[in-house]
C-alpha cells in the first residue's frame, strides 16, 4: 500500500505505547487516537531497519479509523480494553482486503476474510498498522529467510532477530506498535521475543482461534502475543482470547478452567519442596559457547543457594521429545499444507515429496 504524509502537525514525540500507558493517557484525556498514529507512522519513517514491514496500512487508513474510535467512544470511562492501542500481524494470519504472503510473494493471495483473533482486536479499539516479515512459510527460527529482508535484532543491528516471527518482535521491541499477533509451532514466537528482549506467550492449544492462520502444522501451531513485560500478555491475552467452533482444536471454556486450576507453583508456606532437574553435564557442554557456560554457572551458584532442590533429571524422555519434533509428521504437515503450490510451482531437485503422511 502507498504510504501518504497527512496533512498537519506530527506529535511523534515521547508518547509511550505501552498499553497501560495509553489506556492511562486515553483516560485522562492526555493524549488522541490521532497523535498515537501520528506518532507510529513517524517512528516507522525514521527507523532504519526497513525489513519489519512486508504490508503497511496506508496512514490515512489509520488516521481514518483513529478518528472514528474517537468519534465512536467519546466518554473516557467507556472505553474498550484495547482502545486506541496500535498493533501489528504477522503475515501469515489473514486480513480481509489485505495480502497474505508468508514472506513468498509467489504464494500471496488477497484475503476475503479476517482471522477471528484479529477481528477481536478491531472490536476490542485496536488499530490496525501492518503485517510484519516473517520467515518464508513460518519455517526458520532465525529470521533470515526472507525475499522482503532480514529484519535486525533491536538490541544490536549486527544480530538477526529470531524468527520465525521476526519482524513481528521488532516491531514491538523497536516501539513502533503496542503489542504484535504472532505465530509459534516450534518456537517461533519464543525465540524472537527472547532475542529482542521480550515476553512471546505461546498459550494453551486451542485457547486462542487458529482460523485464517495458514498452518505450518495444525496439530502444534498456536496464535501467540508479543509484547514488551509479562503483565501486559495477561490483559492482551484476555482480548484475544474466545472459544470458536469452527477451530477443531478450540478447547471449551470448561475444559480451560480445568487446565487454569492446575497448581503451577507451591503456594507459599507449602512443604513441598521445589523441585528442579538438570540435563546431563555432556549436552551443557557441547551446547553452551564459553560466554554462556559462564553466566549459567552464575546462575547455578546463585540457584544453589534457594530453598529448591536438585533432582537426578533421566533426560531421554526430552531428548526423543526433541527428536520427534522434526523427526515426524509434523515435517509431513508442513509439506501437506503447501502441496497445492508446491505441484504447482516445482519441487526441489532430486527430492520426492511423500504422497500421504507416514
Amino acid at each position: 500500500m502507498t504510504q501518504h504524509k497527512p496533512e498537519g502537525p506530527s506529535n511523534a514525540t515521547l508518547i509511550d505505547l505501552s498499553i497501560e500507558h495509553l489506556r492511562e493517557s486515553y483516560r485522562q484525556k492526555a493524549v488522541t487516537t490521532s497523535d498515537v498514529i501520528r506518532t507510529v507512522y513517524d517512528r516507522i519513517a525514521n527507523y532504519s531497519d526497513k525489513a519489519v514491514w512486508i504490508t503497511l496500512v496506508d496512514q490515512c487508513v489509520a488516521l481514518n479509523r483513529a478518528r472514528e474510535l474517537s468519534q465512536q467512544y467519546p466518554e473516557a470511562d467507556t472505553l474498550p480494553d484495547l482502545y486506541g492501542t496500535p498493533f501489528s500481524v504477522k503475515d501469515s494470519v489473514d486480513i480481509a482486503d489485505m495480502p497474505t504472503t508468508l514472506a513468498c510473494p509467489s504464494y500471496a493471495y488477497t484475503a476475503t476474510t479476517t482471522a477471528p483473533v484479529v477481528q477481536r482486536i478491531l472490536d476490542a479499539g485496536g488499530i490496525l498498522i501492518g503485517k510484519t516479515n516473517l520467515d518464508q512459510f513460518a519455517t526458520g527460527l532465525n529470521g533470515t529467510r526472507s525475499p522482503y529482508g532480514m529484519p535486525r535484532c533491536v538490541r544490536d543491528q549486527d544480530y538477526t532477530s529470531g524468527g520465525s516471527s521476526s519482524g513481528a518482535a521488532v516491531s514491538v521491541g523497536a516501539h513502533l506498535v503496542s503489542f504484535a499477533v504472532a505465530t509459534d509451532t516450534a518456537g517461533s514466537t519464543r525465540v524472537p521475543a527472547a532475542l529482542n528482549g521480550l515476553v512471546g506467550l505461546k498459550p494453551t492449544l486451542g485457547t486462542i482461534s487458529t482460523v485464517g492462520l495458514v498452518p505450518a502444522c495444525k496439530t502444534a501451531d498456536c496464535i501467540t502475543v508479543i509484547v514488551p513485560t509479562v503483565d501486559t500478555a495477561g490483559c492482551t491475552l484476555g482480548a484475544l482470547q474466545s472459544y470458536d467452533e469452527d477451530d477443531v482444536y478450540a478447547l471449551e471454556p470448561w475444559e480451560l478452567n480445568c487446565l487454569a486450576q492446575q497448581p503451577s507453583w507451591p503456594p507459599s508456606g507449602s512443604a513441598t519442596s521445589v523441585r528442579y532437574g538438570l540435563p546431563p553435564q555432556s549436552l551443557i557442554d557441547s551446547s553452551l559457547s564459553p560466554h554462556y557456560a559462564s553466566l549459567f554457572s552464575r546462575f547455578m551458584a546463585a540457584l544453589s543457594k534457594t530453598e529448591m532442590l536438585q533432582s537426578v533429571l533421566d533426560y531421554t524422555p526430552f531428548d526423543q521429545t526433541n527428536a520427534m519434533l522434526y523427526g515426524s509428521s509434523i515435517v509431513s504437515q508442513r509439506i501437506v499444507a503447501f502441496k497445492d503450490y508446491l505441484d504447482t510451482h516445482g519441487k526441489y531437485k532430486g527430492y520426492t515429496f511423500p504422497t500421504s503422511l507416514p
